[in-house]
Parts: C-alpha cells; sequence; structure tokens
C-alpha cells in the first residue's frame, strides 16, 4: 500500500518513577518540521491511547505497550515519531530503552 499515508506505530517503553507509588504515563504522538528534543515540552498530535504504569518501589520499572494508527499522512512529506512520557501525579519519570516498529498499513 505505498504511498496509502497510513501507518501503524508500535512501541514498548520500558518506564519508572523514583517515587514509590507514583506512575508513568506514555503516547504516541507525531508531526512535522523539527522533532522535539529529549526532555522538551510535549507537543504534536497525540494519536491512540495513553498508557499507565505505576511504580511500586522507588525506580522499580516496567514496560508499557502501545500501537496507534496514523491516518492522513501526506506522502513525500517527513514526519517524526515521538514518545511522550510524563509522571503521574509526582516525582520523576524516567524511560529507558525504547523499541519500536512503525509499517505502512
Amino acid at each position: 500500500k505505498k504511498g496509502s499515508g497510513i501507518v501503524k506505530v508500535t512501541l514498548a517503553a520500558v518506564v519508572s518513577n523514583a517515587t514509590a507509588g507514583d506512575g508513568v504515563k506514555a503516547q504516541i504522538a507525531y508531526g512535522t518540521g523539527s522533532a522535539p528534543a529529549a526532555g522538551a515540552t510535549a507537543t504534536g498530535t497525540t494519536v491512540g491511547q495513553a498508557s499507565t504504569f505505576t511504580s511500586a518501589a522507588a525506580s522499580a520499572a516496567g514496560t508499557i505497550p502501545l500501537t496507534a494508527v496514523i491516518t492522513g499522512l501526506t506522502p513525500g512529506t517527513t514526519y517524526w515519531i515521538d514518545l511522550q512520557v510524563a509522571a503521574v501525579t509526582g516525582g520523576t519519570a524516567s524511560v529507558g530503552p525504547v523499541y519500536g516498529y512503525i509499517e505502512e498499513a
């Protein structure tokens, strides 16, 4: 389906929060132009559902799986894909390895 303007994004992110009992919220976003730098203010269009992981102990890590289908893309245009990560209520959210797969749908 080359040039369909539709892609499926699948990510698995290892996340943690430095505060026990707090969590991490993650969501996929995309856009055009310059991609956001790590730690920058969240930008772009969010897609799919946000997922949350709650740390049972300080800095305990868990994996958040995310999948989204992005439609309406313009063939020939360069897009960036981002993983937006934030603490749920407090503490410091961290993201470790992120594994991803993007395919044209």
